[in-house]
């Protein structure tokens, strides 16, 4: 964009969208704000005049989505399956991404695309943009596979002439959303703890709203696919996570229990070829839990962001 303008961004509802439609307006920017239905709208962006609320899904509105793009500077697409099999990452995620760069395609405007650091092949060490991504989806859970299937789509829109940054955003949590697939599971009040000595890939919302923002705000020079990966600094792992969160949001009780000790229960699923959670999926399994850490010195130096909310005051801060 290169001056802060007017931005459409899809999943304004959700849990990361409002953050972003927030970090835009506090950067002066128009929102137009794209939501499935009006319940997930928060009370007070009716009391802003800047914040336009277009109601459309992405797969069926296409009048919709076509009008609301007129005199955008950028999309920023979040809407996203979070959770669900194949059938729903294919509709929300996949589908819905490629009726976006369908309809944008008869007049270009630069997207970032919320993407995931799920799309990286699981083995240990330092985890950056030069990483490889998984080779194998069919290994992986529903949501790394719809992911892969986004960036596909965005890199194809690209040879095209749509120029997209993507972002690999970390596991976004913040008040209300303090869990992650990257601790273990929590059945009731009790937390299975699997993570090792790893760091966990957070982003702390706000964090990941001001980088899609910048984003969005940077010129772009050429039809480009650049890549970034949006982390904190300073990423605890599981222990210092739990510690920092503070007794009264911790589970009454935790079980420390080696990850590894799963390897044999997914093996056996596939070799059975039984349907299984993530965590019975080796390459899930790997991904989520193995020992590596992480850089997000080229979504530094690129945007000029810096995470700027430790740990413990982030778990603290409430939502917009």
């Amino acid at each position: 964009m290169g001056e802060v303008g007017t931005i459409l961004i899809t999943g304004a509802g959700g849990y990361l969208g409002r953050y972003t439609v927030a970090a835009a307006r506090a950067r002066g920017a128009k929102v137009r704000a794209v939501v499935r239905n009006v319940e997930s709208v928060p009370g007070n962006w009716k009391d802003d005049p800047a914040i336009t609320l277009v109601v459309a899904d992405l797969n069926t509105s296409g009048k919709a989505l076509s009008d609301a793009l007129q005199g955008v500077d950028a999309v920023i697409h979040i809407a996203a399956s979070l959770t669900g099999d194949d059938a729903a990452h294919g509709r929300d995620t996949i589908a819905a991404t490629e009726r976006l760069y369908q309809v944008i395609s008869a007049n270009p405007v630069p997207v970032v695309l919320a993407s995931s650091m799920a799309v990286y092949q699981g083995r240990p060490g330092l985890i950056n943009e030069d990483s490889p991504l998984e080779p194998q989806p069919e290994n992986r859970d529903a949501y790394a596979r719809a992911k892969l299937g986004q960036e596909r789509i965005a890199r194809a829109a690209t040879s095209q002439g749509i120029s997209t940054c993507i972002l690999r955003l970390g596991a976004i949590y913040g008040p209300g959303r303090m869990w992650n697939d990257h601790i273990g599971p929590r059945p009731g009040p009790l937390l299975i703890r699997l993570a090792g000595a790893g760091e966990l890939p957070l982003c702390f919302a706000p964090h990941g709203a001001e980088a899609l923002v910048l984003a969005a705000e940077k010129p772009p020079t050429t039809a480009t696919g650049e890549v970034l990966n949006i982390i904190d600094d300073d990423l605890p792992d599981a222990s210092t996570y739990l510690a920092a969160m503070g007794r009264e949001n911790r589970p009454l009780l935790t079980l420390p229990l080696p990850w590894q000790a799963l390897r044999p229960f997914a093996w056996l699923a596939g070799v059975l070829r039984l349907p299984a959670p993530g965590l019975l999926r080796p390459a899930t399994l790997s991904y989520r839990m193995a020992n590596r850490h992480y850089s997000n010195a080229r979504a530094k130096a690129t945007l000029g962001w810096e995470p700027q909310v430790r740990l413990e005051t982030a778990l603290g801060k409430g939502a917009p």
